[in-house]
């Protein structure tokens, strides 16, 4: 069975909210984990249970905040590569916390460059 394990530590270290640590991970990570659980293996028969997840705007925000965490994450982490493409001189700490980690911002091209980077940690058990 593959599992998802909790990339806390590098969210940690690029100083994120102690709340973000300990609520929306265990969401996130509690959704990602019943997606490979139960989803994968019945693809179709589940199909309306995950859109449910999906359309839930309860639900959905959380992983949507803990994508744009992991996104930041990454910006952070390769600030060199990305400084570069920022407008406006700014800098890669406060681009990220006013386009990438507020909630109901556009991403652009830079947002899913560094989300398709994010290594998030398998492991089968």
């Amino acid at each position: 069975m593959m599992k998802i394990a909790k990339p806390k530590s590098k969210i940690f270290v690029l100083s994120f909210l102690n709340i973000f640590l300990e609520i929306l991970p265990k969401s996130a990570i509690t959704y990602l984990n019943n997606f490979f659980d139960n989803f994968l293996p019945s693809c179709h028969s589940r199909l309306q249970e995950l859109l449910d997840i999906f359309n839930d705007e309860g639900e959905s925000n959380y992983l949507v905040a803990f994508m744009r965490l992991l996104t930041s994450m990454q910006i952070k982490k390769e600030a060199e590569l990305y400084i570069n493409f920022l407008e406006n001189d700014t800098d890669v700490h406060n681009f990220c916390a006013t386009e990438v980690e507020p909630m109901f911002r556009e991403s652009d091209i830079v947002h899913i460059h560094a989300l398709s980077k994010v290594k998030l940690p398998f492991f089968i058990s």
